[in-house]
């Protein structure tokens, strides 16, 4: 899934802590890396009866955004396949 960057970075992101759900009371370090994306990822925007979206609250926000930004660092720091260099030749060719 691909997850946007933030549009703020949020210092020490790993220890915001969720205010909603089933995970309230818990901080974004704490979650599997499944549940972090979910709070990282880009979701429907709900809609006022009159068909325009609600702003989304400053916490959601700031949720948004410390989840996003802990994703993108964790990214960073996996693991990415490794790619072998070739030996460097050191032999001179005559011409």
């Amino acid at each position: 899934m691909l997850i946007p960057m933030p549009s703020e970075i949020i210092a020490d992101a790993s220890s915001f802590e969720i205010h909603f759900g089933k995970n309230k009371g818990r901080t974004l370090g704490s979650l599997s890396a499944k549940s972090l994306e979910w709070y990282a990822a880009d979701k429907p925007a709900q809609m006022k009866n009159d068909g325009t979206p609600f702003a989304l609250r400053p916490e959601d926000l700031r949720l948004l955004n410390a989840a996003r930004t802990l994703h993108h660092k964790l990214a960073s720091l996996a693991p990415t396949s490794v790619i072998s260099q070739a030996p460097a030749l050191e032999e001179e060719v005559p011409f």
